[in-house]
């Protein structure tokens, strides 16, 4: 199976499109000449976007129950086939995991995780059907690099992150190409002020969406099928990796700021 994406040829399905990163990446696509239908739930957001781009949207809530049913029965309608999926919608933690809600943690379980793998699951079988076809779950650097304050998000994204790399290697005998991308912090309306704090404190960067739309696409160009975005954050997930541990200190730090913050909540 050759590793090159023809543009031209894709009709991709994107979640979380009215987003920050979504319409970035909306925009990065359509300008390499992708069709793509734009799914969301803010309807005027994405008929905006739409009209913009030139292209189809969806309104659908995709954690719904009845999300992939409904779907499948839209890919079914369309004259272009649809040949790929792109998991980017998510929802964002900002709290030490003691004092988090028990069901926002289930809800962003749901969105971050298991919807994408509702999702993929029920589409697979018409993908493995098209000539070539894409999947690609929209990471974080958190997948793979433990954070304080971030842990019900940590845990969600570590999933997918495992979801991604088994599936790939389960279809890697199919036409299905999937991809997996971890973008470090991005500016946009995602980060609560409480995350920008200890983003700014800890002198963490923030990529702008249209770069790291920029990079995505870049990716899947280049067939890369994992990959990190972003210095030293690609040094600490290799590390990490080699040696957890060692990178427990270094997050001292933003544990004691999380730890503040929280503090100066409940007063």
């Amino acid at each position: 199976m050759s590793n090159h994406i023809d543009w031209q040829r894709q009709h991709l399905l994107l979640s979380g499109a009215s987003g920050g990163l979504g319409q970035a990446l909306a925009t990065a696509l359509s300008e390499r000449g992708a069709k793509l239908t734009l799914i969301g739930r803010q309807s005027d957001k994405l008929a905006a976007l739409a009209q913009r781009l030139q292209q189809q949207y969806l309104v659908l809530d995709i954690n719904a129950p009845t999300a992939a049913l409904q779907l499948m029965d839209y890919i079914e309608q369309q004259t272009t086939a649809v040949t790929g999926l792109i998991n980017n919608a998510a929802l964002a933690s900002d709290q030490l995991f003691i004092d988090s809600d028990i069901d926002a943690i289930e809800q962003l379980l749901q969105t971050n995780l298991l919807t994408p793998i509702r999702l993929t699951h029920a589409l697979l079988p018409w993908l493995q059907q098209q000539p070539q076809a894409l999947l690609l779950n929209i990471g974080s650097v958190f997948g793979a690099l433990g954070y304080p304050g971030q842990v019900s998000y940590c845990a969600s994204k570590f999933g997918l992150r495992g979801f991604s790399q088994a599936l790939r290697r389960e279809l890697q005998d199919t036409t299905i190409q999937v991809f997996y991308c971890a973008p470090r912090a991005i500016a946009t309306a995602f980060n609560s002020d409480t995350v920008q704090q200890v983003n700014e404190q800890t002198g963490s960067r923030a990529d702008a969406p249209e770069q790291v739309a920029k990079r995505i696409v870049r990716q899947l160009d280049g067939g890369r099928y994992e990959q990190v975005f972003g210095w030293p954050e690609r040094f600490y997930v290799w590390l990490n990796q080699l040696q957890s541990a060692w990178v427990d200190g270094s997050m001292r730090k933003p544990l004691a700021i999380y730890q503040r913050l929280q503090q100066e909540k409940r007063l």
